[in-house]
């Protein structure tokens, strides 16, 4: 390891914290690992990039796949390990990096991620013999080796940051649909319409998490977790506005939480949501879902017979049922059915934020 007065404290608890990691892995090999010191090549520079580098945010997917936000003192990153994509379409103006041995130490440090390599690959690199004998630390890009493709982008100049979970949902969605998973690239766009957004009421980290999900029933329910957070957004800043109270949304719909168990008045609430939305949308996603609303009057409107539909079938995913009313994978079209909803989340939030607007101006 490299002298304590040529790298921080820090850098040198990263250091060790990584290879703690890799030599227990090499040692699942059943081979002896040797008992010696460690470290990773470095300069000056980039011991002091590394040293001002600090992990803000994580969304772990699994054990190799993982985002991270990076800050220094003037600018933000993003480092994604084991996705498949190399070019994303990002919700805020981005520049993807050359490989730069800075960031090892934050995403290989600061987040579970674990090696892809064979615990033998692991051993061969940790105890290698050098060329000439001596040990002048292990290369960087052999160390990122072993682990998932780590890629950095870095926000363009001027972006003001805040959307970590924003990005999380548009690369997951475009991941999602590049993988063998069951998510087409027509509902992928329409989740990174949800991304690009960037609605902070959105649930951006379980629908990230859904993409990766082989059972799309979990896509549905987080997607009607839109219409809940959209529910509680708007009645909670309507008393904000009303009373002049000095608190944001979030605090409020809490605090009613808390303090009374309130919550979104579940099918009512998502039928009132549903007039803002065009009938047209309100036929599509009521016929995709039919028969999970029942036998409705053929005068009731649109909203209260899509209303109805999207409801029943959240309850029927969410809640246990032995009388045959239990949704299975195969029963819908999930696709089409995912697409519809995460279309009418966007229109309803539109024209919510809209009215509102108009009403408080």
């Amino acid at each position: 390891m490299l002298a304590g007065s040529l790298m921080s404290r820090n850098l040198i608890e990263n250091m060790t914290t990584l290879f703690a990691k890799l030599v227990a892995h090499a040692a699942e090999s059943g081979q002896p690992v040797e008992d010696r010191i460690r470290y990773i090549q470095s300069n000056t520079g980039d011991q002091e990039r590394a040293t001002g580098l600090k992990t803000s945010k994580t969304l772990f997917i699994d054990s190799h796949r993982i985002v991270v936000e990076i800050v220094d003192q003037t600018d933000t990153y993003y480092a994604f390990t084991g996705f498949r994509e190399s070019q994303y379409n990002f919700p805020l103006p981005a520049r993807l990096m050359k490989f730069d041995s800075a960031f090892l130490l934050p995403v290989l440090c600061d987040t579970p991620v674990q090696p892809t390599a064979s615990p033998l690959e692991t051993l061969e690199i940790l105890d290698g013999p050098e060329p000439d004998g001596s040990y002048t630390g292990h290369a960087p890009l052999a160390i990122a080796s072993l682990f998932p493709d780590i890629e950095v982008w870095r926000l363009e100049d001027g972006c003001t940051p805040g959307g970590f979970n924003a990005v999380c949902l548009a690369v997951s969605a475009q991941e999602g649909a590049s993988s063998s998973r069951w998510i087409s690239e027509r509902l992928s766009k329409q989740l990174i319409r949800v991304a690009t957004s960037l609605d902070l009421s959105f649930p951006f980290e379980e629908l990230a998490r859904a993409t990766f999900d082989y059972d799309p029933r979990h896509m549905y329910l987080a997607i009607y977790k839109c219409f809940e957070a959209i529910y509680a957004h708007d009645v909670t800043n309507r008393v904000i506005d009303q009373l002049s109270l000095n608190t944001t949304w979030e605090q409020l719909a809490s605090a009613f939480y808390d303090a009374a168990s309130w919550h979104p008045r579940e099918e009512i609430s998502l039928v009132g949501l549903l007039e803002y939305a065009d009938n047209d949308d309100l036929q599509a996603i009521y016929e995709a879902l039919n028969p999970a609303a029942g036998d409705l009057p053929a005068s009731d409107s649109w909203a209260n017979r899509a209303g109805r539909a999207i409801y029943r079938t959240r309850n029927r995913i969410a809640h246990y049922s032995s009388q045959g009313e239990a949704v299975h994978f195969d029963d819908y079209d999930w696709n089409e059915v995912c697409a519809l909803l995460a279309e009418l989340a966007l229109t309803v939030r539109g024209k919510a934020l809209n009215i509102q607007h108009e009403g408080v101006d």
